[in-house]
């Protein structure tokens, strides 16, 4: 609990850091109540490490960090606020006309009467942070001041001072394997190998187990660390990681003006010393124009030939934009590893000391659902080394936990400092997954995350007074409680929720018991300003209330399934903080809002509609800018997606079309789609149950540089796919699954199948029904290259 209360302390300071020096607010008249709060957060920050690890044998010190951890979140939720109303009078600025504007100066986003309000909370806060935090004098806390990460790591090479690999078990083979199948052959001047893993499976220890092996340092003459994690920005910064590994190798501090072609120069002359590795650690964001930028700046000869680059990431994407050789995919630890990983964390002895046997065997079970990963077992062993034997059972035989609450409300980060940590709150999804068995098909087109049982357990019984499961209406609930489920169908209103106000999740996640009015939502949701997550899914009221588009912080909007819906208000155009909105299945809406280009932070969406045609100048056109993940489904009227539509989603990664059955794509010409100036970015692409589709649309050509995935399901009336389709670069993976009329693939498909249909390493895997035509046909081919091959050879 009290870890969670230091990440979001720190989560806060940085807000507070570019907040207190931004004109809004000084414009705002802000900015010294905000130095203040900031102060004071700096403070209180230095103990909590010291509080948390004290916590278990003083139950006053575990009270007074619940009351502070509240006092944060609070300031978090202020902080909020203050940013989501500068970012609503930005959007009125950019899209509004003059009648809009004025109703702005006059509505509560209007600063001026914001100033009082929004000033008087950020001093409440701070006072109260204030008295919370004079306590801590009663608990002889030790102040921890945090060192710079990423200076630390760049000081020196010695890596074991910021990781202790001595008691690291199980990885032995994969450093062997790294090591003989890749950094020792040297056919290629420079080798880049990524390492691809779940978060918290070890890639970084593998990679320090390699970087710091005896021979390693014997074969390489330069030996370069940058933790990539580190760096401030959330983009692969390549000046920045040319600047670090320049200082590395020279051990020198390099001027902050240097030209862009001064550092070129230093970097250039750096790693041509002689054979060098060098490892990026954990990659997450990275593009091929910004990779190109930094290996074009490497110049290689005879004195650097045979060097290596060692990339860590959790993302296929990164691995595929980076790898020269085959990805080396990390497994989890064997059974026996966990158990002696567990031990040692678990017990106060270490790996020499045995459980008593009434918790071995339930400790066993405990480490057996951990699916290997080690970051899983060692934080676990941790918690469970101050627990009794009941609270043991409990955890192992608990049910499961639901995950939406976690992932909606980026409260959890990287949960040891071993592997990778970040204040930047966009990577909390992505480290939230290191804790789930991540299921997903062949080639990652859709994802299924389930959590391990037992860190489900941990988070449901640490976290019991934040979260609560109302299950009948008379259910008492803290009034501490964050983050609310119902999962009782009743026309009678819970008595707890009238006295919450710090709410910011509220699920109904069990299918049927979606409220059928808005008469809750009128009595309880209205006044929750601090929402972040609202799932309203299988409701069926007729309309969405206007006042949740007051809901500014707003988050995750979920209404699918609603049967009843037919168009949603206006107001929630205001959600200038929302990223998510679910829509499938809501099969009578008939659109968006007419200004849903104001929703400028809204990454995903869903949508079932009873619209015919998507237009480029309304609703789904407009979110070219921000759209990442779109899902149109079940859409029966829908006959056309046109080209002026798709040209307008140039950020989209991902696009999902389901279940349409009068859809058809316009066939245009394919030079003139290379030609076009507004490239896409897709990346993943499914074409499912379009009973019309004939042919795929020659839009997906704008995508030819991106797209890596390609799903194509239940289409009958699809007949062959277009020949340019394996010139696209980066294409991993084509699923085809029951289209019975797909008689053909383009020549160059056949054959680079015929070649590397074996072969597990080839660029381009083929998935399809065994009893397809086209199965047939690669069977075919295949078997005529055999006969051919064999009738070559007896010639010779």
């Amino acid at each position: 609990m009290a870890d969670l209360a230091f990440k979001t302390a720190g989560t806060v300071l940085v807000k507070l850091g570019s907040i207190v020096y931004s004109e809004s607010a000084s414009a705002w008249g802000l900015k010294d109540d905000l130095k203040k709060l900031q102060r004071s957060m700096a403070v209180i920050k230095t103990v909590l490490q010291d509080a948390e690890e004290k916590q278990a044998r003083n139950r006053e010190l575990s009270i007074w960090l619940t009351q502070l951890k509240d006092v944060i979140l609070d300031a978090q939720d202020v902080l909020d606020q203050f940013e989501c109303q500068v970012r609503r009078r930005e959007v009125v600025r950019k899209h509004g006309d003059a009648s809009t504007k004025a109703r702005h100066l006059f509505s509560h986003s209007n600063p001026l009467a914001l100033r009082l309000g929004i000033g008087h909370e950020i001093k409440e806060t701070r006072e109260r942070l204030d008295d919370v935090a004079s306590d801590r004098v009663n608990f002889n806390l030790t102040e921890r001041h945090e060192e710079n990460r990423a200076a630390r790591r760049r000081a020196s090479l010695a890596t074991q001072s910021f990781i202790n690999t001595s008691g690291v078990w199980g990885r032995d083979g994969d450093r062997g394997r790294i090591y003989r199948d890749y950094l020792l052959s040297s056919d290629q001047v420079l080798s880049v190998i990524p390492i691809h893993g779940v978060e918290g499976i070890g890639k970084t220890t593998l990679a320090l187990l390699v970087f710091n092996h005896n021979m390693v340092k014997y074969h390489f003459e330069e030996r370069i660390w940058v933790s990539v994690s580190d760096h401030d920005d959330d983009h692969f910064d390549v000046p920045r990681i040319m600047r670090d590994i320049v200082q590395l190798v020279t051990n020198d501090r390099l001027k902050e003006n240097l030209s862009s072609h001064q550092l070129a120069t230093r970097f250039r002359e750096c790693l041509r010393r002689g054979r060098f590795l060098l490892v990026l650690d954990d990659v997450s964001n990275l593009d091929h124009e910004k990779w190109s930028e930094l290996t074009n700046s490497i110049e290689t000869d005879e004195y650097n030939h045979g060097s290596k680059i060692i990339v860590t990431t959790r993302k296929m994407s990164v691995a595929s934009i980076v790898g020269t050789v085959p990805t080396y995919e990390l497994q989890g630890l064997s059974q026996e590893d966990c158990w002696r990983l567990f031990l040692k964390s678990a017990s106060k002895q270490g790996d020499q000391h045995r459980l008593p046997q009434h918790l071995e065997a339930a400790g066993r079970q405990i480490v057996e659902n951990c699916q290997g990963n080690p970051l899983v077992v060692k934080v676990l062993g941790r918690v469970f080394s101050k627990l009794d034997e009941g609270e043991w059972k409990f955890i192992r035989d608990n049910e499961m936990w639901k995950l939406d609450l976690w992932m909606a409300n980026r409260v959890l980060e990287s949960l040891d400092n071993g592997e990778t940590s970040s204040t930047n709150t966009k990577t909390s999804s992505g480290n939230l997954i290191s804790l789930f068995k991540d299921i997903d098909d062949k080639y990652g087109l859709l994802y299924l995350f389930c959590m391990h049982d037992l860190v489900n357990d941990l988070v449901h019984s640490v976290s019991q007074t934040e979260c609560s499961i109302i299950d009948h209406p008379t259910k008492a609930v803290s009034e501490r409680v964050r983050h609310l489920s119902v999962t009782y169908n009743s026309h009678e209103d819970p008595d707890c929720l009238n006295k919450l106000r710090r709410v910011r999740t509220i699920l109904f996640p069990l299918p049927g018991v979606g409220p059928s009015t808005t008469s809750f939502l009128d009595k309880h949701v209205s006044k929750l300003n601090y929402l972040r997550v609202l799932d309203l899914s299988d409701s069926s009221f007729e309309m969405l209330p206007s006042y949740v588009g007051e809901m500014m912080l707003l988050r995750y909007l979920n209404l699918s399934r609603n049967v009843r819906i037919k168009s949603l208000p206006d107001s929630i155009c205001k959600l200038q903080s929302l990223e998510t909105l679910e829509l499938a299945g809501c099969s009578n809406l008939e659109g968006l809002p007419r200004d849903v280009k104001c929703l400028e932070s809204l990454t995903f969406l869903s949508i079932t509609t009873t619209e015919t045609c998507f237009s480029e100048n309304k609703g789904i056109g407009c979110l070219g800018y921000s759209l990442q993940t779109l899902v149109i489904t079940n859409c029966k009227a829908l006959i056309s997606l046109p080209d002026e539509v798709m040209r307008c989603l140039t950020k989209l990664e991902t696009l999902m079309i389901i279940n349409c059955e009068k859809l058809r794509f316009a066939q245009g010409n394919a030079e003139e789609q290379k030609k076009n100036s507004n490239s896409l970015s897709l990346q993943k692409m499914v074409f499912m149950k379009l009973q019309q589709m004939e042919a795929l649309p020659r839009w997906l050509l704008r995508s030819s540089s991106t797209l890596q995935c390609l799903r194509i399901e239940d289409c009958p009336k699809l007949t062959s796919l277009p020949q340019w389709l394996p010139r696209m670069a980066l294409l991993q993976g084509i699923t085809i699954e029951n289209c019975e009329n797909l008689s053909s693939l383009p020549e160059e498909v056949l054959m680079y199948l015929r070649r590397n249909y074996n072969d597990e390493y080839s660029r381009l895997q083929l998935q399809m029904d065994r009893s397809s035509q086209l199965m047939q046909l690669i069977q075919a081919q295949e078997e005529h290259g055999t006969d051919r091959d064999n009738n070559q050879a007896e010639d010779d």
